[in-house]
């Protein structure tokens, strides 16, 4: 998630861009984190392959996977929260009566979802394609997309979105005004494109910031992509880069 990964906790410092109580979402973050701690002393081999996620937060709206369940609370101006539509909510709000839900990521104002048979659910804003659905259109609702694959991680971003597949392929999609999918351009894509630079490297971690990307690989080994103005992408240059 950009805001929240049980797994690596890499991306706590991402999760107070656009938070103004940053106490409250400190609070948040423990009481995740804790939820989850059990999980990650279990996992081995790739960390994402049995890991259930089980919160994430978005810009001003969470959402959280509660035995196999999805639930959701917030902003819903960009039907965000699953709903089937984009109406103000107050309250947490069951998604759907399906129990089949694996992992979830907020993005600031969308959200990515896996289910236990491995595929992929976008819904929220989609002003930048962030959700994959090869448009530029709002979903209000849970939407399948790249129907052929079968995915193990996602990574929602601010507006772009990066995720894994079971066969170790790296897809992005979304706003790429930095570079931050990877592709060697700075073209947007509104659909899952993959990240050819990264084909043979083996990644088994993601992180997404702002408008940048981080990945692992099974060696150790971490590439970044993506706007760089404060030396995030950490090459010490300052300067954006397109490819991993």
């Amino acid at each position: 998630s950009y805001f929240y990964s049980c797994t690596f906790i890499q991306s706590i410092s991402s999760n107070f861009i656009f938070m103004n109580t940053r106490k409250l979402n400190i609070a948040i973050l423990l009481t995740v984190f804790l939820l989850g701690f059990s999980q990650l002393q279990a996992n081995q081999g790739n960390p994402y392959e049995n890991t259930i996620y089980r919160a994430t937060l978005g810009q001003s709206f969470a959402a959280e996977i509660k035995n196999g369940e999805l639930y959701t609370w917030g902003n819903n101006i960009f039907g965000q929260l699953g709903l089937g539509d984009s109406l103000p909510k107050m309250g947490v709000f069951k998604v759907n009566p399906e129990t089949d839900w694996k992992q979830i990521s907020a993005g600031a104002n969308h959200a990515l979802a896996i289910k236990t048979d491995g595929t992929l659910w976008a819904w929220g804003a989609n002003q930048s394609g962030q959700l994959g659905t090869g448009d530029l259109s709002k979903r209000n609702s849970p939407t399948q997309i790249a129907q052929t694959k079968r995915w193990i991680y996602v990574e929602a971003a601010q507006n772009h979105s990066i995720a894994l597949t079971s066969d170790g392929e790296l897809w992005a999609w979304g706003d790429n005004s930095f570079g931050q999918l990877g592709l060697g351009n700075s073209y947007d894509c509104n659909f899952p494109t993959l990240i050819d630079a990264l084909a043979d490297s083996n990644i088994v971690a993601i992180s997404t910031g702002s408008q940048h990307s981080l990945f692992l690989d099974e060696n150790g080994n971490v590439y970044s992509c993506g706007r760089n103005n404060h030396d995030q992408l950490g090459l010490g240059t300052g300067n954006n880069t397109k490819i991993p």
